[in-house]
C-alpha cells in the first residue's frame, strides 16, 4: 500500500471516529509515517466510539507496517 493510501485511511479512520485531524494535519507525508505510531494512539485515546471488527484489524495492519 502506498504512503498517500495510509494516509487517506488513517484521515477517513478520525473522521469516522471523531477525532480532529489537528494532531498530524500541518505534517508532510514523511513525518506523518515516521510519526504513525503516535498518530495511532491519539486516534485510539480520543475516539468517539469503539472501532468496528474490520476497523481494528485495519489499524492493526497499519500499525503492523510501520510501527
Amino acid at each position: 500500500m502506498s504512503e498517500d493510501k495510509i494516509i487517506k485511511i488513517i484521515d477517513e479512520l478520525y473522521e469516522k471516529y471523531g477525532v480532529e485531524r489537528i494532531f498530524y494535519s500541518d505534517m508532510e507525508t514523511e513525518q506523518i509515517i515516521r510519526g504513525m505510531k503516535g498518530i495511532l494512539a491519539n486516534l485510539d485515546l480520543n475516539k468517539q466510539k469503539s472501532y468496528t471488527k474490520e476497523d481494528a484489524e485495519l489499524i492493526k495492519d497499519i500499525y503492523g507496517m510501520y510501527c
